[in-house]
C-alpha cells in the first residue's frame, strides 16, 4: 500500500507585543491497541472496552487504532493486509503480547479494566497542544488530511526534531466472524500517512503549524466507516502523546472571509507606531493571510504576511500623514483559501514637528486606549516627561489584577503597548499607568 510525502509544512509566527499567557487545552485520550482475531483474551477485552466506549460521557475525546497482529497461530487476518505500519508500531513500544493497551504512550497492565482507568485519568490532564483536523476523499484516489496544530501550553518537551505528528487511518465496525469468536472489528488499523514516523513538529508557545499530507484509498474499506486519528508524540523516553484527535472523512470544505474591525475604514489620525490590525475569526480557518497598501488596488504591497495564527498583526512603523489600505484573507493549507476581505482604508497621524517640543505634554499622562471599544486587541498610549520607572498593568472593575503589559524604565516621551484579551470575556477593564510620582487609571471596552 502506497504512501505519499508530505505536501506542506507551514510555521507561522503570532505576533503582538505583549498577551495573556497561553491556558493549556483539554486532552484528547489517545489509545493504541494491539490485538487479534486469532486472540482468545482479545475478544473479552474487545466487548469490554467497547462497551465503556459506548457508554462514556467523554467517549468523544478518545482517539483510539487497534493494531491486528501477527500471532497467535497465522495471526490477524487484517494484519496481513498491511503488515509494515504494525510492525514499526509494535517494535516502537517493544510489545509482544495480545491485547496490549498503550494510552497516551504509557503501556497500561490490567487489560480492558486498565486502559479505562487510564483513560479516565488522563481526561483531566489539560493538554499543551491544540489539534483542529479534517480529511478528504479526493477525487484523485486519495485521502487528504489537514492538520492546524497549536502549542497553547509551556509544558517542557524536547527540543527541534523530537516531537513527531502520527498520523493513522483506521476503520469501524467491519463485520468479519473471526476465530475468536468476535463478529464486528472496530477501530481496525488500515494504513499511516505519511508513514509510521509521521511528520515533525516543532514549535514555541502561541505558534500554529499546518501540516498536509495524504495517502491512497482503497476500495476495500467502507467510506462512511473511515476515520483519520492524529496524535502528538514524543520520539525519545517517554513516549508520551501530548494531544490527539480523531476525525471521519468529509464530503467538502470551506473557509469564510473575515470581516475586518480595526483600523477602522475611513480611520484619520491613525497612530504610525506599533498599528494593530485586527479582524474578526473566520469559520473554518487556521491562519490568515493579511496585506497593506498605499494603493486602493494594491498594485504594490507595503506588507504581505502569510500565515499568521491569530486574528491580529502589529506593524512596527508607518509613514505619517499617509493613506493605506488593507485586507485580509482566509487559509486552511494550500487548497483552501477564502476571497479578501473589503478593503478598509486610513490616514495615519502627523507628529509634532521639530521645534514645536513646547507642545509636548509635560505632565505624565495615560491616553485612551485604540481602539476602544475592541476585540480582541488594543493599543494603549503613555507619556512620561522625563526618565522614569513605569508600569502599564490591566484590572477587572473590582480590582483583580490580570495582567502587567510594561515594566520597567522608560525615557521620556511617549511609548505604547498592546493588550490582547483572547481569552477575556466581554466587558469593561481598567487600564493603569504607575510610576513613582503618579498613578493614572482609565477604562477600555471588550466588547465580543
Amino acid at each position: 500500500m502506497k504512501s505519499v510525502l508530505p505536501l506542506v509544512l507551514a510555521v507561522l509566527f503570532i505576533g503582538g507585543f505583549a498577551s495573556l499567557t497561553h491556558a493549556q487545552a483539554d486532552r484528547n485520550v489517545m489509545v493504541e491497541i494491539f490485538t487479534s482475531t486469532t486472540c482468545p483474551p482479545c475478544a473479552p477485552a474487545a466487548a469490554q472496552f467497547g462497551g465503556f466506549l459506548n457508554s462514556y460521557e467523554f467517549a468523544d475525546r478518545v482517539s483510539v487504532i487497534k493494531y491486528p497482529v501477527s500471532w497467535p497461530g497465522a495471526g490477524c487476518i487484517f494484519y496481513h493486509q498491511n503488515p509494515i505500519p504494525v510492525n514499526n508500531r509494535r517494535s516502537y513500544y517493544g510489545i509482544n503480547a495480545a491485547p496490549s493497551g498503550v494510552v497516551d504512550g504509557s503501556i497500561v497492565a490490567g487489560g480492558a479494566t486498565g486502559w479505562i482507568n487510564r483513560i479516565q485519568n488522563r481526561m483531566s490532564v489539560s493538554a499543551p497542544y491544540e489539534i483542529d483536523m479534517f480529511a478528504m476523499r479526493s477525487d484523485d484516489g486519495m485521502i487528504k488530511i489537514y492538520a492546524s496544530v497549536t502549542r497553547v501550553g509551556s509544558e517542557n518537551h524536547p527540543e527541534s526534531g523530537s516531537i513527531q505528528m502520527r498520523i493513522g487511518i483506521v476503520e469501524r465496525n467491519i463485520s468479519y466472524n473471526a476465530p475468536n469468536g468476535t463478529t464486528n472489528q472496530d477501530f481496525v488499523h488500515r494504513n499511516m500517512a505519511p508513514s509510521p514516523f509521521g511528520l515533525p513538529v516543532t514549535l514555541a508557545v502561541g505558534e500554529t503549524t499546518v501540516l498536509e499530507t495524504e495517502t491512497e484509498w482503497n476500495d476495500d474499506w467502507v467510506e462512511e466507516n473511515i476515520k483519520v486519528t492524529a496524535f502528538i508524540q514524543q520520539v525519545a523516553d517517554p513516549l508520551a502523546v501530548l494531544q490527539s484527535a480523531m476525525v471521519p472523512l468529509q464530503s467538502d470544505y470551506s473557509v469564510d472571509t473575515p470581516v475586518l474591525v480595526s483600523p477602522a475604514n475611513g480611520a484619520a489620525d491613525v497612530p504610525a507606531d506599533n498599528l494593530v490590525f485586527s479582524w474578526n475569526e473566520a469559520a473554518g480557518a487556521a491562519m490568515y493571510d493579511f496585506e497593506l497598501s498605499t494603493s486602493a488596488d494594491f498594485s504594490t504591497s507595503e506588507f504581505l504576511e502569510e500565515g499568521v495564527g491569530n486574528t491580529s498583526y502589529t506593524i512596527a512603523e508607518l509613514q505619517e500623514g499617509t493613506t493605506y489600505y488593507w485586507r485580509v484573507r482566509s487559509t486552511f493549507g494550500s487548497d483552501f483559501v477564502s476571497e479578501w476581505s473589503d478593503v478598509f482604508e486610513f490616514t495615519t497621524m502627523m507628529s509634532s514637528s521639530i521645534g514645536r517640543d513646547s507642545e509636548l505634554p509635560l505632565s505624565y499622562e495615560l491616553y485612551q486606549n485604540y481602539p476602544n471599544p475592541f476585540n480582541p486587541g488594543t493599543q494603549i498610549s503613555f507619556h512620561l516627561p522625563h526618565s522614569d520607572a513605569a508600569a502599564i498593568r490591566v484590572y477587572t472593575v473590582d480590582g483583580r489584577y490580570i495582567s502587567t503589559l510594561a515594566d520597567g524604565v522608560f525615557s521620556a516621551g511617549t511609548h505604547q503597548v498592546y493588550f490582547d484579551a483572547s481569552a477575556l470575556s466581554s466587558g469593561i477593564y481598567l487600564y493603569r499607568l504607575e510610576t513613582r510620582a503618579e498613578v493614572i487609571t482609565r477604562k477600555m471596552t471588550l466588547i465580543k
